[in-house]
């Protein structure tokens, strides 16, 4: 039971981070600024995990100053990334954006190989060249590279034109 709970738990997430976008892009659309899109999500957040508190009927008494103090960087890094996920959402569009988002994957792997000298397994390394291409294929950099290539074209094409015509 508990591989099928966890499965259901990372579709959740999968799917809350699906759906972000979307929500920010209506709510960019409709004028509400970066700061108004985090503060509604945080406060949404807030309700949904203390009502899970207040259900479960959980005890606090494991809990020190140290330990809160841990919690309150790490709540500090998840709301950091949502302002920079949201942010980029401005400019960017949402498909792009998610895509970016992931990177944390290979990006943690990659941080725990330098720092921690946790050199990863032939699977994980398997995955992240999995993950690599997904992205490489997800984000269309090959049209945007041979459209880039044709502007390059038809720039030195004209540049081209222009000389001759000055012989």
């Amino acid at each position: 039971m508990g591989d099928k709970k966890g499965i259901l738990f990372v579709l959740i997430g999968a799917g809350s981070f699906g759906f972000t976008p979307i929500f920010a892009k209506l709510g960019f659309s409709n004028g509400y600024t970066l700061g108004q899109i985090n503060i509604i999500q945080m406060l949404i957040s807030l309700v949904l995990l203390w009502s899970i508190v207040i259900i479960k009927r959980s005890s606090f008494r494991g809990l020190n100053k140290k330990n809160i103090k841990q919690i309150m960087i790490t709540g500090s890094f998840v709301g950091l990334t949502s302002i920079f996920y949201y942010g980029s959402m401005i400019y960017l569009p949402a498909s792009l954006a998610i895509i970016l988002l992931f990177q944390f994957v290979w990006i943690g792997i990659l941080f725990e190989w330098i720092l921690s000298k946790v050199r990863p397994s032939l699977i994980t390394l398997l995955a992240m060249a999995l993950i690599l291409i997904g992205v490489f294929f997800a984000s269309n950099i090959l049209i945007a590279v041979w459209k880039n290539c044709l502007r390059w074209d038809l720039y030195l094409g004209f540049l081209r034109h222009l000389h001759m015509q000055d012989l």
